[in-house]
Protein backbone atom coordinates (compact mmCIF):
# COMPACT_ATOMS: atom_id res chain seq x y z
CA UNK A 1 0.00 0.00 0.00
CA UNK A 2 1.30 3.45 -0.93
CA UNK A 3 1.98 5.81 1.98
CA UNK A 4 -0.31 8.84 2.04
CA UNK A 5 1.43 12.20 2.24
CA UNK A 6 0.52 14.43 5.18
CA UNK A 7 -2.25 16.95 4.53
CA UNK A 8 -0.10 19.78 5.86
CA UNK A 9 3.42 19.47 4.49
CA UNK A 10 6.30 20.63 6.63
CA UNK A 11 6.67 24.38 6.45
CA UNK A 12 10.08 25.47 5.24
CA UNK A 13 11.86 28.80 5.08
CA UNK A 14 11.12 28.84 1.37
CA UNK A 15 7.35 28.50 1.79
CA UNK A 16 6.75 32.24 2.24
CA UNK A 17 9.05 33.03 -0.69
CA UNK A 18 7.24 30.47 -2.85
CA UNK A 19 3.86 31.99 -1.98
CA UNK A 20 5.18 35.50 -2.65
CA UNK A 21 6.72 34.49 -5.98
CA UNK A 22 3.46 32.86 -7.09
CA UNK A 23 1.41 36.01 -6.38
CA UNK A 24 4.01 38.34 -7.92
CA UNK A 25 3.68 36.33 -11.14
CA UNK A 26 -0.08 35.87 -10.88
CA UNK A 27 -1.41 39.26 -9.82
CA UNK A 28 -4.68 38.60 -8.05
CA UNK A 29 -7.75 38.52 -10.27
CA UNK A 30 -6.05 39.28 -13.58
CA UNK A 31 -6.48 35.73 -14.89
CA UNK A 32 -8.90 32.94 -14.11
CA UNK A 33 -8.07 29.46 -15.38
CA UNK A 34 -5.52 30.95 -17.75
CA UNK A 35 -7.93 33.48 -19.26
CA UNK A 36 -7.20 37.21 -18.95
CA UNK A 37 -10.11 39.05 -17.36
CA UNK A 38 -9.15 42.52 -18.59
CA UNK A 39 -7.60 43.53 -21.87
CA UNK A 40 -6.70 46.92 -20.39
CA UNK A 41 -3.42 48.08 -18.89
CA UNK A 42 -2.99 47.23 -15.21
CA UNK A 43 -4.24 49.97 -12.91
CA UNK A 44 -6.53 51.97 -15.20
CA UNK A 45 -10.23 52.58 -14.61
CA UNK A 46 -11.29 50.15 -17.37
CA UNK A 47 -8.98 47.49 -15.94
CA UNK A 48 -10.54 47.79 -12.48
CA UNK A 49 -14.06 47.98 -13.89
CA UNK A 50 -13.68 44.67 -15.73
CA UNK A 51 -12.01 42.91 -12.80
CA UNK A 52 -14.58 44.18 -10.30
CA UNK A 53 -17.49 43.14 -12.53
CA UNK A 54 -16.08 39.60 -12.62
CA UNK A 55 -15.26 39.53 -8.90
CA UNK A 56 -18.60 40.72 -7.60
CA UNK A 57 -20.59 38.62 -10.05
CA UNK A 58 -18.67 35.51 -9.02
CA UNK A 59 -18.57 36.36 -5.30
CA UNK A 60 -21.95 38.01 -4.84
CA UNK A 61 -21.75 37.89 -1.03
CA UNK A 62 -18.77 40.28 -0.76
CA UNK A 63 -20.59 43.58 -1.31
CA UNK A 64 -23.36 42.71 1.20
CA UNK A 65 -20.62 41.85 3.74
CA UNK A 66 -19.06 45.25 3.17
CA UNK A 67 -22.45 47.00 3.44
CA UNK A 68 -22.83 45.53 6.93
CA UNK A 69 -19.70 47.35 8.11
CA UNK A 70 -20.20 50.69 9.82
CA UNK A 71 -18.61 53.70 8.14
CA UNK A 72 -16.07 55.67 10.16
CA UNK A 73 -14.61 52.50 11.68
CA UNK A 74 -11.16 51.07 11.04
CA UNK A 75 -10.65 47.98 8.91
CA UNK A 76 -7.57 45.92 8.14
CA UNK A 77 -7.75 43.99 4.89
CA UNK A 78 -5.29 41.10 4.93
CA UNK A 79 -4.32 40.04 1.43
CA UNK A 80 -5.75 43.15 -0.21
CA UNK A 81 -4.17 42.36 -3.56
CA UNK A 82 -4.73 45.23 -5.98
CA UNK A 83 -7.25 46.81 -3.60
CA UNK A 84 -10.61 45.99 -5.17
CA UNK A 85 -12.34 45.21 -1.88
CA UNK A 86 -10.36 47.96 -0.12
CA UNK A 87 -11.84 50.40 -2.63
CA UNK A 88 -15.36 49.26 -1.77
CA UNK A 89 -14.57 49.49 1.95
CA UNK A 90 -13.24 53.04 1.54
CA UNK A 91 -16.30 54.07 -0.52
CA UNK A 92 -18.38 52.80 2.41
CA UNK A 93 -16.55 55.30 4.63
CA UNK A 94 -14.25 52.93 6.48
CA UNK A 95 -10.67 53.84 7.39
CA UNK A 96 -8.80 51.25 5.35
CA UNK A 97 -5.43 49.67 5.97
CA UNK A 98 -4.50 47.01 3.44
CA UNK A 99 -1.60 44.58 3.49
CA UNK A 100 -0.40 42.14 0.89
CA UNK A 101 2.70 39.98 0.45
CA UNK A 102 3.46 41.47 -2.94
CA UNK A 103 4.91 44.83 -3.81
CA UNK A 104 3.25 44.89 -7.24
CA UNK A 105 -0.23 44.55 -5.74
CA UNK A 106 0.41 47.25 -3.14
CA UNK A 107 1.79 49.64 -5.76
CA UNK A 108 -1.25 49.04 -7.99
CA UNK A 109 -3.67 49.70 -5.12
CA UNK A 110 -1.82 52.85 -4.01
CA UNK A 111 -1.83 54.31 -7.52
CA UNK A 112 -5.58 53.81 -7.88
CA UNK A 113 -6.36 55.36 -4.52
CA UNK A 114 -4.03 58.30 -5.19
CA UNK A 115 -5.57 58.87 -8.62
CA UNK A 116 -9.08 58.78 -7.14
CA UNK A 117 -8.14 60.98 -4.16
CA UNK A 118 -9.17 58.33 -1.64
CA UNK A 119 -7.19 58.03 1.57
CA UNK A 120 -6.05 54.58 2.67
CA UNK A 121 -2.87 52.99 3.94
CA UNK A 122 -1.27 50.14 2.01
CA UNK A 123 1.88 48.23 2.83
CA UNK A 124 3.65 45.00 2.11
CA UNK A 125 2.95 42.71 5.04
CA UNK A 126 2.65 39.16 6.27
CA UNK A 127 -0.54 37.80 7.85
CA UNK A 128 1.47 35.59 10.20
CA UNK A 129 3.33 38.56 11.70
CA UNK A 130 1.22 41.72 11.57
CA UNK A 131 3.07 44.95 12.41
CA UNK A 132 0.17 46.51 14.30
CA UNK A 133 -0.52 47.03 18.00
CA UNK A 134 -2.97 44.79 19.83
CA UNK A 135 -6.62 45.78 19.35
CA UNK A 136 -5.91 48.22 16.49
CA UNK A 137 -8.94 47.59 14.24
CA UNK A 138 -12.74 47.48 14.50
CA UNK A 139 -12.87 45.07 11.57
CA UNK A 140 -10.46 42.62 10.02
CA UNK A 141 -11.45 41.51 6.54
CA UNK A 142 -9.76 38.81 4.50
CA UNK A 143 -11.35 36.96 1.61
CA UNK A 144 -9.75 33.80 0.25
CA UNK A 145 -6.33 34.50 1.71
CA UNK A 146 -5.56 33.09 5.16
CA UNK A 147 -5.72 29.45 4.10
CA UNK A 148 -2.97 30.23 1.56
CA UNK A 149 -0.52 31.50 4.19
CA UNK A 150 2.42 29.43 5.33
CA UNK A 151 0.78 29.10 8.77
CA UNK A 152 -3.01 29.46 8.84
CA UNK A 153 -3.25 29.07 12.61
CA UNK A 154 -0.72 31.85 13.23
CA UNK A 155 -2.57 34.08 10.76
CA UNK A 156 -5.88 33.60 12.56
CA UNK A 157 -4.22 34.28 15.92
CA UNK A 158 -2.89 37.54 14.47
CA UNK A 159 -6.38 38.49 13.26
CA UNK A 160 -7.73 38.19 16.78
CA UNK A 161 -4.73 39.96 18.30
CA UNK A 162 -5.22 43.12 16.20
CA UNK A 163 -9.03 43.05 16.42
CA UNK A 164 -10.55 45.34 19.07
CA UNK A 165 -12.78 43.88 21.75
CA UNK A 166 -16.24 43.64 20.21
CA UNK A 167 -14.74 43.90 16.72
CA UNK A 168 -15.73 41.72 13.80
CA UNK A 169 -13.58 39.47 11.63
CA UNK A 170 -15.01 38.76 8.17
CA UNK A 171 -13.04 35.90 6.69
Amino acid sequence: MKKIEPVCPKITKNTKNDINTFWERNVNAEEILGKKISSHKRGGDDYFSELEEQRYRTHSHILPWIQQMEGGRSVLEIGCGIGMDSYQLAKRGLNVTGIDLTKIAIETAKKRFDRKGIVASFEVGDATNLKFENESFDYVYSFGVLHHTQNTEASIQEVYRVLRKGGVARI
